[in-house]
């Protein structure tokens, strides 16, 4: 009987009538047994690293030599690690996540909001004083930045945001709470950044709020309280090279002072609002942005060629 392996392989035949018998295989992987009596045999050949092979119920009951060709299989092997990857918090990359309002969903609230300093309160974190003027992360305007196309447009002298952009010349209008980046310039507190919109390959035009409110006293119409219209307009002026986009915002607003008589105790505010921007490629790689953004106001707290007394004209001024 013979077995076919390695030199050195431990082959075994057990019957279970009888003892068992062990041997080892040569060098040519044969192994033979001559003193086994005729019987059922069991012949199993075992190596370390491999499956055990095994010919079962062997019937030796006639005479003659019998071959046995057994085959050893590497035994199969598991192997699992696990790596971890960790993740740099946002702190350690120098920046806070920034805060993202959607412009085309802001000039959807009933507020109605016509600049980048309107809709500013509708972002977390960010809320407007009594005054009127904003707080970002718990600290004044006035300790923030405003950054629109890269350029810092935040008034030297007082540090506040100013009139700003319309809303509807605005791209993506970004709040960082706690920015941590000196390469956006002076502030301890917040940063708005925004970036406008270029204009597209077909002309198109958009009239936002165009209807006004009226004055109403004693049932009759007095004039206008308040109207903020809005247009802005955009396309190319040389097809795939020079595109133009502005956006105009007219404002006129009347608060009543009440300590003053009907019709001389209207304060009015009016102004207007225009940014215009144009973009020319000059290559696959250069682009040329320049802006214009003009915001004259004027405000008139009372019509003092009217007033009665000195002491009216004393509580009234304009600007």
């Amino acid at each position: 009987m013979a077995g076919r392996g390695s030199g050195g392989l431990p082959v075994v035949a057990r019957s279970p009538a009888g003892p068992g018998f062990d041997v080892e295989t040569d060098e040519k992987g044969h192994a033979g047994f001559a003193e086994l009596k005729p019987a059922l045999y069991d012949v199993t050949a075992m190596k370390d690293g491999f499956e055990t092979a095994q010919k079962a119920g062997l019937d030796l009951s006639q005479r003659g030599p019998v071959d046995v060709e057994l085959t050893l299989v590497p035994t199969l092997s598991r192997q699992e690690s696990i790596e971890v990857k960790g993740t740099v918090a946002p702190v350690a990359q120098g920046a806070s996540p920034a805060n993202e309002l959607p412009t085309e969903s802001a000039k959807e609230l009933p507020g109605r909001p016509a600049t980048v300093a309107d809709a500013l309160p509708l972002v977390p974190g960010v809320v407007r004083s009594p005054g009127g003027g904003l707080v970002i992360s718990a600290a004044g305007e006035h300790r923030s930045a405003l950054i629109v196309n890269s350029a810092d447009v935040t008034d030297p002298a007082t540090g506040q945001f100013g009139l700003t952009v319309p809303i509807d010349s605005v791209e993506t209008l970004n709040v960082y709470q706690t920015p941590f980046l000196a390469e956006y310039g002076r502030f301890t507190a917040g940063l708005v950044s925004v970036e406008t919109r270029r204009g597209g390959d077909r002309w198109k035009w958009e009239l936002n709020d165009p209807f006004p409110d009226f004055y109403i006293r004693s049932y009759q119409l007095r004039g206008l309280r308040d109207a903020t219209p809005r247009l802005n307009v955009e396309g190319p002026l040389i097809s795939g090279k020079l595109y133009f986009s502005e956006g105009f915002e007219y404002e006129i607003r009347k608060t009543d002072v009440y300590e003053l008589l009907f019709p001389n105790n209207q304060k009015k505010r009016e102004g207007v609002n225009s940014f215009t921007q144009f973009d020319w490629i000059a290559s696959g790689k250069q682009l040329v942005t320049a802006t214009v953004h003009i915001a004259p106001r004027a405000i008139e707290l009372c019509q003092h060629e009217l007033l009665q007394s000195p002491a009216d004209f004393a509580g009234c001024r304009h600007a």
